[in-house]
């Protein structure tokens, strides 16, 4: 086990993170040397922080190298409520961001999260089609403007 601990730590890595678990003492023998750990890190969140940083997410600690070394301006470890996130900024692809929902029950965070996907999807797709029609009444609003100004400029 030394082996995997010492290739992680020449290859200069300062943060690790794993989809498995972490044992006691790689944590203790990363933190001796200096380096953040975290493992049961989610797929989902082990490849957005990878697309973000340039790293790049390896199977084994066999050939680990620099080159596969992700990077960012700075690292830091935040504890919202009960929770604790790990914030990674000044990153060089920052084409990813983490909203934290948090609410007084289950169906308002389940509300507001589908509002909020909602309107994320009302603007990738105006970006894609580089196009709006308004909504809400709108174009009703627009043609009644048009109809007052013609009815106004007839005598009688």
């Amino acid at each position: 086990i030394y082996d995997k601990l010492d290739s992680c730590v020449d290859c200069g890595a300062n943060i690790v993170l794993s989809k498995l678990p972490i044992g006691d003492l790689a944590t203790q023998y990363f933190a001796d040397r200096g380096l953040f750990c975290a493992g049961r890190v989610e797929d989902g969140d082990l490849k957005r922080v990878a697309k973000a940083t340039g790293a790049t997410i390896q199977t084994s600690t066999n050939g680990i190298f620099e080159g596969v070394l992700g990077t960012c301006g700075k690292f830091e470890e935040k504890q919202v409520g009960d929770e604790r996130f790990n914030l990674f900024t000044g990153c060089p692809n920052d084409l990813t961001s983490t909203m934290v929902l948090r609410g007084g029950s289950e169906q308002f965070i389940a509300e507001s999260e589908r509002s909020i996907h909602d309107a994320l999807m009302v603007v990738k797709r105006s970006l894609k089609s580089r196009s709006v029609v308004a909504g809400g009444g709108a174009v009703e609003l627009e043609v009644a403007k048009h109809l007052r100004e013609h009815a106004l400029s007839i005598d009688g």
